[in-house]
């Protein structure tokens, strides 16, 4: 038995009602302190108006905007991969790469990097809700280094503002939601024009301000005329999911709140809405945002700061001079630095100081700094803001030991990107049309092949989707992340005759191009040279080529015999001592 009729007039008017009650409490709740963290964030210069807050609103500190866009940066990424593999037959292995190369395809095309940013930042300072569906419009779909473009339909992640969401307050989990939404503006014409909408409830649309505070409710319906700042006329929609019967719909706004379309959610299993909670609160479905506590932190910094600030302009100096002394101090005024001075009367003249910023102000400052960096988990430390104790490998054991906040702030993030991601998978396995173009490499060429629905149909369910967020390196760090993956893997002796029976084996000089490049270090060049001969039996181990077996030297790209290398080079390298080495 369903529970909602979009078809019976006091449902739909008991959900308009629902709807209306949780933005009234999220007006009086949420949205305020939002707009706190906001303007803490964009600090008084950027808006147009003067901000109105309780605390100063001069924010000579931003605080706020250090740490929240670190949290940007160490949580969302700046890219991301897809980590797709089979749950139990292994003969799907080569399936999931191909799958792993059109996700990778698919969230390059649609931007899904930036949705996650915009998605962390919302959580930070509200509650992130992201929003994930199938386009209309169809777009290319490019692969990776150009060669080939298909142009397909793809999927979107829109990253649903507070202010637009349409949340059941009274949930006490996520799970328990009763309906969720969001509210969006699109052209009136459009709208009444879409074949998708019934024709009487679309007739009655009306266009909206569009300027008018969102944080204050629907948007207000306006003449036909257009509005100064817009190009067109715009109607206000919602979008509505309704878990229980498994129904989405679509409702007009501005007075007739009528149902515009609805039908069966058809789509993956979890629905269209995805949350990201960093907080999670007892009781509510609506988590705590990481910001909401640093606010007074930061707005106390700031306001001791400005105080100091403000004593430091009022200091003065000023000569004092009585009666019977003016020539005197005439001539002092006069004279330029370090020029003798006669006087009649030196003991009349005396200086009044108005002293400048109080001492304890400034140290408070500080301590006000130092209590901010430890309620936002020591963005001093994360974001390598300042040296926290005398040599760096101190700081580095801080740091592993400061970053489990960090650490689990991440995994929630990357369980919901997944969650995201694995949507995004479900739109391309159940895409009829399906048919991209794949470039594969096998040894040292590369094979074109396909991916089809008929592939893929059914068996989406035998997949795990992952996503890992790619952090930037700089090449000192990729330098040494090489040079690590040289000592523990590539020249571990345990693997030296597993690579020789592979007739694999080490390019050293391609390493020393990598060294030379990454590590800024053309003086490289000086201490490798040609040796003129064949590299001797312990050469080639260190090669890769396996300690005595007497192998021939691996063919260069130009087709002859590799140049050997002093095995000095990489014994520095392989044998444990790396930082000896002088490349780290």
């Amino acid at each position: 038995m369903a529970l909602f009729d979009p078809t019976n007039r006091d449902d739909v008017n008991r959900l308009d009602s629902a709807i209306d009650g949780s933005q009234e409490e999220l007006r009086k709740s949420l949205l305020p302190q939002r707009k706190l963290c906001l303007e803490a964030y964009q600090g008084h210069r950027f808006s147009s108006s003067p901000l109105k807050r309780g605390a100063d609103p001069r924010m000579s500190i931003p605080l706020m905007e250090i740490a929240i866009d670190l949290h940007e940066q160490l949580l969302a990424g700046e890219s991301h991969h897809a980590l797709i593999s089979p749950r139990r037959d292994r003969s799907l292995t080569s399936l999931a790469e191909n799958i792993k190369i059109v996700l990778d395809m698919t969230m390059e095309a649609i931007n899904i990097s930036d949705a996650f940013r915009a998605w962390v930042k919302e959580s930070i300072w509200g509650w992130g809700v992201a929003k994930v569906g199938m386009g209309f419009e169809r777009r290319k779909l490019r692969g990776r280094g150009g060669g080939f473009d298909r142009t397909v339909a793809l999927p979107f992640v829109d990253v649903i503002d507070l202010e637009d969401l349409l949340i059941d307050t009274q949930a006490n989990t996520f799970n328990r939601l009763r309906w969720i939404g969001n509210r969006y503006l699109v052209p009136l014409d459009w709208a009444k024009e879409s074949p998708s909408f019934k024709a009487g409830p679309r007739s009655e649309l009306q266009a909206v301000d569009p300027d008018k505070d969102r944080t204050s409710g629907s948007a207000a319906p306006v003449s036909q005329q257009f509005d100064r700042n817009t190009l067109f006329p715009l109607t206000e929609l919602r979008d509505v999911y309704l878990p229980l019967d498994n129904l989405m719909l679509t409702m007009s706004t501005g007075g007739s709140h009528k149902v515009l379309r609805h039908g069966k959610w058809n789509g993956p299993s979890i629905g269209p809405y995805h949350p990201l909670t960093f907080e999670s609160v007892p009781g509510t479905a609506i988590g705590m945002p990481l910001a909401w506590p640093w606010i007074d932190a930061h707005d106390s910094a700031n306001t001791i700061y400005n105080k100091a600030v403000r004593q430091a302009l009022r200091s003065k100096r000023n000569p004092i001079v009585p009666p019977g002394a003016q020539s005197d101090a005439e001539r002092i005024r006069k004279a330029e630095d370090g020029e003798y001075v006669f006087m009649t009367k030196p003991e009349m003249i005396s200086t009044f100081v108005i002293p400048g910023a109080d001492p304890s102000l400034v140290s408070l400052t500080g301590q006000l700094i130092d209590l901010f960096s430890y309620m936002a988990g020591n963005i001093n430390l994360l974001g390598g803001l300042a040296a926290q104790s005398p040599t760096l490998g101190q700081d580095q054991i801080l740091q592993g030991a400061g970053g489990r906040r960090m650490a689990e702030l991440q995994r929630r993030a990357k369980q919901a990107f997944s969650g995201v991601m694995s949507s995004v998978a479900w739109y391309l396995f159940n895409d009829p049309d399906l048919e991209v173009p794949l470039e594969r490499k096998v040894g040292n060429g590369t094979v074109q092949t396909f991916l089809r629905h008929e592939d893929v149909k059914g068996k989406f369910l035998e997949f795990n989707f992952l996503i890992e967020p790619i952090r930037h390196k700089s090449p000192d760090e990729r330098l040494a992340l090489l040079l690590r993956w040289l000592q523990q893997v590539t020249l571990n002796p345990a693997l030296q005759g597993e690579m020789a029976r592979q007739g694999s084996g080490v390019d050293v000089k391609a390493l020393h191009k990598l060294g030379r490049d990454m590590g800024d270090m053309p003086e490289l060049d000086t201490i490798i040279v040609n040796l003129g001969r064949q590299p001797n039996p312990e050469e080639q181990a260190m090669m890769g080529g396996g300690r005595g077996r007497g192998a021939a030297p691996a063919p260069d790209a130009t087709g002859g015999r590799s140049e050997a290398a002093p095995a000095g080079l990489l014994a520095g390298v392989g044998g444990g001592g790396a930082q000896e080495s002088g490349l780290v």
